[in-house]
Order: structure tokens, then C-alpha cells, then sequence
């Protein structure tokens, strides 16, 4: 019985020895097919393709399909995938529900998920240039709210060629949208029936403008009922900004300078997403560099603010990092998503300066800035799904951490979804099944946490605990006795989120660590 047992162990820590290098590309073939689902419609070409969750898990995604019957003719589509991947028949015809806005080009650019698991989709509907700011709510099953709008559909204009970029809803069920419309940056909000909210702004809107065009591209409604809103602005060169205004739409002056905070570095900055921590600090990603003339390079951009907005130096030592993704000199961050322990990924792509080579490209920074080196290679990952026009677009996290990333695929834009690993080196439990040969608890834990090493103890070499800033808190070395069941004091240790790490010779056996 020992031998077998022996055997067993020696098999084990060989497979883990395999499986463990084998998860440093973090795509998770459990998902889909080998990690990712490609829906086989044709989409506009300027998609974009982002998602949200409903309270049951699944994922909805919103786009844009042409058809051809007579001339180019795009509507609405929603998507639907179950949590594994898989398309959900259950929804529309086989997953996906066209609406016709009434114009042959109705895009969608956002999508939000009310408490109740309604859909909100905003956009755009018109033609060419002469377009409305255009919203449409969906019951949770995919068909049309009736009680929205007009007949499940809203329009409103100012001018001409306008559109709305990004969505939130309030706790009180209250829709915040945001866009542009004649060059000029505007935020709407409506009342849960689809009607402006009068009480709000200007009848309904605030109009901002800070150059000779600014843009709205994304909004996050905080706690206080207040909004930040984060965009682009053009003219003579290229900023970022992101300004906070109060829940009746006037200017937070407070914030920032005179209620605004503008990006700029000296070069161009395009800010395409916004995303806030649980300390409510906020993250804003897009994109650093030069996009015209003979030899264009373009970064990702990461930057952090300060709830106050100004620019926060503990990130990066600078308030801001660039980087771009090995040759490719053509990149972008079109989303951010931080998870509980104040981890930031930035989703977007990277290209060839002929722009010929486009790919899926992630980034994970730590809390202070720095890269997470244990995550795919030093902190970025690269994904070639086999086309030359590859982008990832949106990104959120599903039930279960797992990073859930849209986008668009191929030379007919066809919407994609992958699911990435968000730590991929939290392996005990994916490895060794139902914790059949070592078992942590409690996890979470308060002052203390036991860790049953009676089958590997022989082979334990060290065991450390490590901080999301990459800090040894605890270390237990060899020249310290491995009991069959290990206990490790926890109650200097202040509450948050941690890596238990178990160097067993040529595998580490890492866990995440809760302290309560």
C-alpha cells in the first residue's frame, strides 16, 4: 500500500511538473472551443463588441450585423453564451436577436445589465452622418421592452452624427449614457421608462466641451450618486480627460482642476476606457504616441488618479505607465477590469506599423503598477487566434474570476469571446482534484491557516505567503519541521488577498490566500 501510494505521488508531482509550465499562456481551454467561440456573422467593421453578465452568468454581447439584401443594412444584435462558452439557443434564434432601429445603420457600442437582468444597449441609428443618439432595452429573455421608449427603442439628437459610447445604470434604475454629437461631448440621463430625466443637466443633458472635439467614451456612476466620465479630446493635438459631475448634472469643482482632469504627457493620449478601484482610485486606459507621419508607435497607456483627480505617483513611481507588446508598435487598450485585490488588466490589441498582424493583447498589472511577472510572459499575453484582424475590445470578470474578453475576429469582424485565467498560477486546486493530496483551511482565514502536507511533506522545501505587491510576508524554510498538518500564524497579516506559495523542489504549488 505505501509503495502504490509512493508511486502515486511520484506520478502526480510529474504531471504537475507538465501541467504547471503548460499554464503559462493562460487562455482557458475549458471555455468554448479551446478557450474561445467565434460566432460565424458579419460585423461592422468599426465593432464594438462588448459584453455583460447576467445574474445567472450568462454573457451577453452586443454588436452589430450587416446583411446584404439591399445594400449594406446594419441592426442591433445581441448575443447570448452560456457560462462554458457555448451559445445559448434558448435565445432569439439560436442564440443572437437582431432590432432594426428603423435605419440602415444602426451600431451598437455598449451594453449594460439592469438588477432585474434587462438588457440596455446604446449606439447610434441613421445614415451616414445624420445619426441619432439611440438607446434599446430588452426584456432578461432577449425580446424587446415594450414599456421602453417607443416600442423598446429611444432616440434623441442634437445635431447631426450622433452617438453614445458607453451606458451605466444607477442604483434607482436610472439610465446614464454618454457619446458625442456634433464634436461635442454629451452626457444623457433617462428616467427607467426611456424619457430624459428633466431634473438632470439641461433637460436631461450635459454638454461638455474641452477643445475643438470632445468625445465621451466611457461612465461610471459612484456610490454617492455622482458620475465620472472619461473621454477623448481633439483639435489642435490629442488629450485625454476625465471630468466628475454631481447627480444633478452639475460640475464637481473639487475634482481634479475646476472639476476636470486633462491627460496629457506630450505626446497624443486616447483614452478609450475607465474603470475604479475599491479605494476609489481610478484607472484610465488607451493609448500613448503618434499616430500619424512615417513611422507611428502607439502604447498601451495606463493611468491612475486619485479619488480627488489628480495624478496618483505611487502608481509606477509617475502616475503612468506605456508599454508596448514586443515588436508590435501599433497598440491599444480598449478595456480595463481590476478585480477585488486592486489587480488591473488592460484588454486591447497589438499590430504591425503596416497594421497587417493584429492580435489580442493583455496586460496584468500589479496594484502599485508594476507588471505581474508570473502572469503569461512577465505580465503580457499575445493571442493569435489565427487571423490578421484580431482585437479585443471588452472585458469583464464572470463568476468565477475568470477574465471574459470580446472582440472581433477575422476580415469579417466576427464577434469573439475567450475566457483568460485571471491567476494562473493558482494551481493547487486545478491540479491536485477535489484537494485529494493537499488540503488549506480555513481559506478565508483569521488567525491562522492549516495546510495538510502528508503526502508531499518528504518534498516540501519552502513555503511562503506573499502580498499582491509581490512582498514575502512569511516564510517557512526546510530547516523548519513540515508536520503532516502545518500551522501557520495569519493574525499579523492585514486583511486582504494573498498567494500561498509550496516549493515542493521543481514545482511551486501556489494558492490564493484570503485574510479575513
Amino acid at each position: 500500500m505505501m509503495k502504490k501510494t509512493f508511486c502515486l505521488l511520484i506520478f502526480r508531482l510529474a504531471f504537475l511538473n507538465t501541467a504547471l509550465f503548460a499554464q503559462i499562456y493562460p487562455l482557458d481551454s475549458t471555455f468554448g472551443l479551446q478557450g474561445k467561440t467565434i460566432v460565424d456573422i458579419t460585423c461592422m467593421n468599426i465593432a464594438q463588441n462588448h459584453i455583460a453578465t447576467q445574474s445567472d452568468g450568462k454573457i451577453v454581447l452586443a454588436t452589430s450585423k450587416v446583411s446584404y439584401t439591399t445594400g449594406y443594412d446594419y441592426d442591433f444584435c445581441l448575443l447570448r453564451f452560456n457560462p462554458d462558452g457555448s451559445l445559448d439557443n434558448s435565445f432569439g434564434n439560436q442564440g443572437m436577436i437582431l432590432t432594426d432601429l428603423g435605419s440602415t445603420e444602426d451600431f451598437a457600442f455598449d451594453i449594460a445589465i439592469q438588477l432585474d437582468d434587462k438588457i440596455i444597449v446604446v449606439g447610434t441609428s441613421g445614415e451616414f452622418t445624420d445619426r441619432d443618439f439611440s438607446l434599446a432595452r430588452f426584456n432578461a429573455d432577449g425580446t424587446i421592452d415594450q414599456s421602453f421608449g417607443s416600442n423598446g427603442i429611444v432616440k434623441t439628437s442634437v445635431l447631426y452624427d450622433d452617438e453614445l459610447y458607453s451606458v451605466a445604470i444607477q442604483s434607482d434604475g436610472k439610465i446614464v449614457a454618454g457619446g458625442t454629437g456634433n464634436s461635442i461631448g454629451y452626457i444623457f440621463r433617462f428616467l427607467p421608462d426611456g424619457s430624459l430625466d428633466l431634473s438632470f443637466g439641461n433637460s436631461g443633458k450635459v454638454s461638455l466641451q474641452y477643445g475643438g472635439y470632445t468625445s465621451v467614451k466611457d461612465i461610471i456612476i459612484m456610490n454617492d450618486g455622482s458620475i465620472l466620465a472619461a473621454g477623448q479630446i481633439g483639435g489642435n493635438g490629442a488629450d485625454g480627460f476625465v471630468t466628475k459631475i454631481n447627480s444633478d448634472g452639475s460640475a464637481n469643482t473639487s475634482f481634479g482642476s475646476n472639476g476636470k482632469y486633462i491627460v496629457n504627457f506630450g505626446n497624443q493620449e486616447y483614452i478609450t476606457s475607465m474603470s475604479c478601484q475599491s479605494d476609489g482610485k481610478i484607472v484610465l486606459g488607451g493609448a500613448y504616441g503618434y499616430m500619424i507621419g512615417s513611422n507611428p508607435t502607439i502604447d498601451f497607456l495606463i493611468v491612475r488618479l486619485l479619488p480627488e483627480g489628480i495624478l496618483d505617483n505611487s502608481f509606477n513611481s509617475s502616475g503612468k505607465i506605456t508599454f508596448g507588446f514586443g515588436l508590435n508598435n501599433y497598440n491599444g487598450c480598449n478595456s480595463l477590469a481590476i478585480n477585488a485585490g486592486n489587480e488591473i488588466f488592460a484588454v486591447g490589441y497589438c499590430n504591425t506599423f503596416q497594421q497587417t498582424n493584429s492580435n489580442f493583447a493583455i496586460a496584468k498589472l500589479m496594484s502599485n503598477g508594476n507588471f505581474d511577472l508570473t502572469y503569461g510572459n512577465s505580465g503580457k499575453v499575445i493571442t493569435d487566434f489565427g487571423s490578421s484582424k484580431d482585437k479585443g475590445q471588452g472585458a469583464i470578470f464572470d463568476l468565477n474570476e475568470g477574465l471574459l474578453v470580446s472582440g472581433v475576429y477575422g476580415d469579417s469582424s466576427n464577434p469573439i469571446i475567450c475566457r483568460y485565467k485571471s491567476s494562473i498560477f493558482d494551481n493547487i486546486s486545478e491540479l491536485l482534484k477535489n484537494g485529494d493530496c493537499i488540503s488549506i483551511f480555513p481559506n478565508p482565514c483569521k488567525d491562522y491557516v492549516q495546510i495538510d502536507l502528508s503526502l508531499i511533506q518528504e518534498k516540501v522545501k519552502e513555503i511562503a505567503i506573499i502580498d499582491l505587491l509581490g512582498n514575502e510576508v512569511k516564510k517557512i524554510t526546510s530547516t523548519d519541521s513540515f508536520y503532516p498538518i502545518l500551522r501557520i500564524q495569519t493574525n499579523f497579516l492585514p486583511k486582504g488577498v494573498y498567494q500561498l506559495k509550496i516549493n515542493i523542489g521543481d514545482v511551486v504549488l501556489t494558492k490564493r490566500l484570503i485574510k479575513q
